[in-house]
């Protein structure tokens, strides 16, 4: 039972799956087929998901599957939203954050600063973006999606 700030209609999740699995699946990756699918899915279902009046939804979807899917495991801490698909096996998204590059003479509103989160959501917008699909984020003023937005051009 989760709640979504926009509606979204059952297909439009699927089509984010299906552009997700084209974007990132190659011959190589056919082994770990399993891992690649689950990732895939779970981002498109979960990253729509937010708290809403004091309800992690995004936590609750994340316990809901570590508890129900078992072929396939996450690691226990944290959510699964914090790991992605390396080699053969989830890693934390901590991991792939780049070191940021600052000069104090760069404005900072010119800054994006690196975190899990922007790793992880640059990633599944270049995978999305590849492929045409569209792309809406959603948030409180000020969150950061124009920011996030101009990071990823400039990247």
């Amino acid at each position: 039972n989760t709640k979504i700030l926009v509606p979204m209609v059952d297909i439009n999740q699927i089509s984010a799956c299906c552009s997700l699995l084209e974007a990132l699946i190659t011959p190589d990756k056919y082994e770990v087929l399993e891992y690649w699918f689950i990732f895939c899915f779970t981002s498109a279902c979960g990253f729509c998901l937010t708290e809403v009046d004091g309800v992690d939804y995004r936590k609750s979807f994340s316990d809901w599957w570590k508890g129900e899917m078992k072929t396939i495991k996450y690691p226990s801490k944290g959510t699964i939203f914090d790991y992605f698909v390396k080699d053969s096996k989830f890693e934390e998204w901590a991991s792939a954050v780049d070191e940021i590059e600052y000069s104090s003479e760069t404005p900072m509103g010119e800054v994006t600063v690196p975190t899990s989160e922007t790793a992880a959501m640059t990633y599944i917008k270049k995978s999305l973006i590849r492929k045409n699909h569209s792309i809406m984020l959603i948030g409180l003023a000020g969150c950061g999606k124009t920011q996030s937005c101009l990071g990823l051009l400039r990247s």
